[in-house]
């Protein structure tokens, strides 16, 4: 289940652009992946570390590119990427990619990811990872995006969906709002990536039929029917969330129920 709000703040055009889109990948009937593409409006200087993601949050996968699974391109063409592991910033085992030269003009990266295949014995903890339920996917937008590296530097952050070509009853949500069309903050990357995403034939309350939301800047979501009265919870949640809210823009997180499979 996931939980977004709007938008605590909107874009700002002053700051760099990081926009990024994704493509939930079906194969007739299932998901079977997404792919992402980054669009960054930043310049990098040769052999300058470009992009880095986690290999793992609470001992929970990301989507662990290779030069393989990840290309990136700029004005001049394809660009050589030099990938190496190590720790990064927050102590977590992480990849980096530096770039072979500097680059020209704005900067697009490419990435697939597929989801992880768990079991009854997967480890219990944050659904950081990126997993089937029901008919879509869910996972962390930070076992998902690379970024650069930088986690003080302020951009103008925007996520889209591509769902021209599954179901029509297809949806995607994010922390910070539902898609297709762009979402937009403002912010460092902490901001972006401390954010949980979910795509693919959900329900939400409020849904259609008239009901109406117990808080403005909530909503949930969901891919499989919960164990329980789904407005009754609501309640509850909703009111935390709005206390939260108080404490200042950015602070509303999004949760996420996934059955553990």
């Amino acid at each position: 289940m996931t939980c977004a709000a709007k938008p605590s703040s909107p874009g700002n055009s002053t700051l760099p652009s990081i926009n990024v889109q994704l493509t939930p990948i079906l194969d007739v009937v299932n998901y079977t992946g997404i792919n992402g593409e980054l669009a960054m409006g930043i310049q990098f200087a040769s052999n300058e570390t470009r992009l880095v993601l986690p290999l793992e949050m609470a001992n929970a996968p990301s989507a662990q590119y290779t030069t393989e699974t990840l290309e990136a391109w700029d004005r001049l063409g394809q660009l050589k990427l030099i990938q190496s592991d190590g720790t990064g910033l927050d102590s977590q085992p992480s990849r980096f990619w530096a770039v072979q030269r500097a680059t020209q003009g704005p900067v697009t990266v490419r990435f697939k990811a597929k989801p992880r295949q768990t079991d009854p014995d997967a480890m219990v903890g944050p659904l950081f990872d990126i997993r089937a339920n029901g008919d879509g996917l869910l996972g962390s937008t930070w076992a998902l995006v690379p970024l650069p590296p930088d986690r003080t530097a302020e951009y103008q952050f925007s996520l889209s969906w591509n769902l021209k070509h599954p179901p029509q009853d297809a949806k995607a949500a994010w922390t910070w709002g539902e898609g297709p069309a762009p979402v937009t903050i403002s912010g460092t990357s902490v901001k972006f990536l401390y954010t949980f995403w979910a795509v693919g034939s959900m329900s939400a309350y409020p849904g259609d039929s008239g009901s109406k939301p117990l808080s403005p800047d909530y909503s949930m979501y969901w891919l499989e029917q919960p164990p329980f009265y789904v407005d009754r919870p609501v309640s509850s949640k909703s009111t935390a969330h709005s206390r939260i809210g108080d404490l200042g823009p950015g602070a509303l997180a999004g949760t996420l129920l996934a059955r553990r499979s």
